[in-house]
């Protein structure tokens, strides 16, 4: 296509159409909009909840075409029924049709460094090029075209869009029971590749790509072997395949070496902080410690590092330190300094608890409730402590009572009502809502964790730049200026962390955002001469903060174990090996080193005792 006004029509090439007329009267319904330089896109009704797919919902009305409200993620299944019962929702089938020049536009318009990257790719006579049925993209210039789904880059920031609805026998054969529906089955409703041997099974999938397979009494199933694996699932669960693929490998030689150092040096985290982290004689958690290991005893302490010291102490036990008695102890007394020391009379807790043990700043954080939420849960799930779930639910019922936001949705930051909002406080409300729907099972702490899933979806994640804005105004607006470009490359690990949690919880597919997230901050965020990543950068790769601070570097670690797709198993150790050597070898004493410079030497700086939570969870999966 080479003239403003052709038209085009995309469609992925790995779908199955069982009726190609009624897709082609949808095109031709189409067409009037996009004739009159509207972009149009397909919607496949749907014949059940399926949570594999994306949706898109459709404003209300009865002609063929009709305007699209607005793209959505594929949801989990009980979302999913909820749509199907409005019906106005239809599966993304990611087909779409257009002018050719209504598409350039919208690409000027909304990705324009797409159209600068795409435009500079193209060959010098694309004319002639057309003429000869090849054309070759120039691989260097493409090379920086930004990684992006029309969805994201330009379909959803349009408007309006127009939607055709059509029934067509669709399938994007996307998983096996696709594959089993799509194939001829015997008179048993079973569909065979391979070496399959059958003996009264029924409505199965059953596909052998090396070992023979030999089944009896199977019903609505799904088998599939090659010469290393086999895989056996419902074919309900067929969504569940690429989990199981990921968890097919046992840990590697490298793991097996970080598994044993991480043990090795959390313990001893554990010994020190034990030791050194509580005050005797006014109560509390110390906020950190000097380079020789004493308490600055005249630092103001955080609520939300008490949080943290209880949240740590109780993973101990789960993660096998063998002093569980001392954990316990100490989640003891910290649920007791919490629940009554930190404690204001509002109900809420303080932010700043002064070196005599008494409160010091009584304004209220979201930040520091959302911990003293996590602190609870986690005490309660692994010890059983009925405080922990009290304290949780308090904290809990306090925010939705006094700082939910029902105008622009998410909350507030707290007390001070600040005219600033930040993203941070709501990533660690997720985490502490995953913590209190694991120690109780209560499904309304995943839907409030979900609503903070869309928001990340819908305002903190920014696709043009594929950044995790860290700050807004009042309306959820950018701050002005570079403050509204900032990104953390520690915070894009830590939100991928929790998004693969998320989906692991509930099935929810959220594993592009979660890899944007890691290739923004490997690409941009790195320092170039280390494994280490910058404390802060700009959306233009331009840094703000060159420093290196230690919890970035475990957030990075954390999220490449999670995510063993993106890199290999001796990178996550060289990553390892080098935090080690960097940050914790030259401390000694079960120490730590915080943050290194520019130039990778260490900052004169107190050892925070909120390290030890990052400890915990950066390496708690591997252990």
């Amino acid at each position: 296509m080479h003239r403003p006004d052709d038209y085009l029509l995309i469609l992925p090439a790995d779908h199955h159409i069982a009726y190609p007329d009624r897709l082609h009267d949808a095109v031709a319904a189409g067409l009037d909009r996009a004739e009159e330089g509207h972009l149009v896109t397909f919607g496949i009704e749907p014949s059940f909840p399926a949570t594999g797919y994306g949706y898109i919902e459709l404003e209300d009305g009865t002609g063929r075409t009709r305007k699209a409200r607005r793209f959505v993620e594929k949801p989990d299944e009980a979302t999913a029924a909820a749509y199907l019962e409005t019906g106005r929702y239809v599966w993304n089938a990611g087909i779409f049709l257009f002018r050719a020049d209504a598409m350039i536009q919208a690409f000027k318009a909304h990705a324009p460094e797409i159209f600068a990257a795409v435009t500079s790719a193209l060959p010098k006579d694309p004319v002639k090029s057309i003429a000869e049925r090849t054309v070759t993209l120039n691989p260097s210039a493409f090379a920086g075209c930004p990684s992006i789904s029309v969805d994201y880059a330009i379909m959803e920031k349009v408007s309006p869009i127009f939607a055709v609805p059509v029934d067509m026998g669709w399938s994007d054969v996307g998983d096996y029971k696709a594959l089993w529906e799509l194939s001829p089955r015997d008179n048993d409703g079973n569909a065979t590749a391979g070496a399959a041997h059958l003996v009264d099974t029924r409505d199965s999938y059953v596909r052998s790509e090396g070992l023979p397979i030999f089944t009896a009494g199977l019903s609505n199933m799904i088998v599939v072997a090659n010469d290393r694996h086999i895989m056996v699932c419902p074919m309900d669960k067929a969504q569940d395949v690429k989990t199981l693929a990921d968890r097919a490998s046992a840990p590697s030689a490298p793991l097996k070496h970080v598994r044993e150092q991480a043990r090795s040096i959390l313990y001893e985290q554990f010994d020190f902080w034990s030791r050194a982290g509580w005050d005797d004689q006014h109560g509390g958690f110390f906020e950190s410690v000097d380079a020789t290991g004493r308490p600055l005893e005249g630092a103001v302490r955080r609520t939300r590092v008490a949080a943290r010291q209880v949240f740590s102490f109780a993973s101990a036990v789960e993660l096998g330190w063998d002093r569980t008695q001392v954990a316990a102890d100490i989640v003891s007394k910290g649920l007791d300094h919490l629940l009554d020391a930190a404690r204001n009379p509002s109900g809420g807790w303080a932010h700043l608890i002064g070196p005599d043990g008494r409160i010091a700043d009584h304004s209220e954080d979201l930040y520091d409730h959302a911990f003293i939420i996590l602190a609870g849960a986690t005490a309660y799930r692994i010890l059983g402590d009925s405080r922990g779930l009290d304290m949780a639910l308090a904290a809990l019922s306090h925010i939705e009572a006094n700082w939910t936001d029902p105008d622009v949705g998410g909350y507030l930051e707290g007390s001070a009502h600040t005219s600033e909002r930040r993203a941070n406080p709501h990533m660690h409300m997720l985490e502490a809502l995953l913590a209190l729907h694991a120690g109780t099972g209560d499904e309304a702490h995943l839907t409030r964790a979900r609503d903070i899933i869309v928001l990340f979806e819908s305002t903190f994640f920014e696709p043009r730049y594929d950044i995790l804005r860290e700050f807004f105004l009042s309306d959820w607006k950018p701050a002005a200026g570079e403050r509204g470009l900032l990104f953390e490359p520690g915070h894009h690990y830590e939100w991928a962390s929790l998004l693969s949690q998320f989906q692991a919880v509930t099935g929810r597919d959220l594993s592009s955002w979660r890899h944007r997230l890691i290739a923004k901050a490997d690409r941009d965020g790195r320092s170039e001469d280390s494994l280490f990543c910058h404390n802060a950068v700009l959306a233009t790769g331009a840094v703000a903060d060159a420093n290196k601070r230690l919890w970035v570097q475990l957030e990075k670690l954390r999220a490449l174990r999670l995510h063993p797709q993106v890199t290999t198993d001796e990178d996550v150790a060289l990553l390892f090996d080098g935090i080690r050597k960097a940050y914790i070898d030259p401390a000694g004493q079960g120490l730590l080193i915080d943050e290194l410079d520019q130039d990778g030497n260490p900052l004169d700086k107190p050892v925070p005792a909120s390290m030890l939570y990052h400890l915990v969870t950066a390496f708690a999966p591997f252990l």
